[in-house]
């Protein structure tokens, strides 16, 4: 045929003739039937066993990583805890060094000679006696030493007064500073 041509019934038909049909679809044989064995499993039985254990390992696949996901969660929140704490700790230890030093500072005995002289009106004793204790009880033994100078003045002022220097001689018996000597 040409394209000028136009195809008549007939050739067609006879076309149509020619072309194998399909063949009639026949409905599926049912599978012969057998008796199953105890403990046997069914293709079907089977087929659904693999889809359960299938679906059971991806649902524990799924809860794993909710779980892992969880933990990375609380890991994270413990982290900015636990940031938070050492710069407390740092900033607590660094509060306890100045009150360290503060501390050292005021137990300086400079600061406490100065603070007894100036708060206390305090002045150095005239002499110091030593104390030495004997058979019969206490005994006044040695010699009232002076005590040494200290470079520090207390400043003047008119509510310090001066507290005389109280010496061990005047309550036990008196000696002379000539007959014993200090130890």
């Amino acid at each position: 045929m040409t394209a000028t041509q136009r195809p008549t019934r007939a050739s067609v038909q006879s076309a149509a003739l020619a072309a194998p049909r399909p063949a009639p679809r026949r409905p599926p044989r049912p599978t012969p039937l057998r008796v199953v064995a105890p403990g046997e499993r069914t293709p079907l039985a089977r087929l659904r066993r693999r889809r359960l254990i299938v679906f059971g390992l991806a649902a524990l696949a799924v809860i794993g990583l909710f779980g892992l996901v969880a933990e990375h969660t609380v890991l994270a929140q413990q982290q900015f805890r636990l940031a938070s704490l050492q710069s407390q700790a740092a900033a607590e230890s660094a509060r306890n060094q100045a009150l360290q030093l503060q501390v050292a500072q005021l137990q300086s005995p400079s600061r406490i000679v100065s603070e007894a002289r100036t708060k206390l009106g305090m002045v150095p004793p005239a002499g110091i006696t030593y104390l030495v204790p004997g058979q019969k009880g206490a005994k006044v033994k040695g010699q009232v030493t002076p005590t040494p100078t200290i470079s520090q003045t207390p400043p003047a002022s008119s509510s310090a007064t001066t507290i005389p220097a109280l010496s061990s001689t005047s309550a036990a018996a008196p000696t002379s500073p000539s007959s014993s000597s200090a130890p």
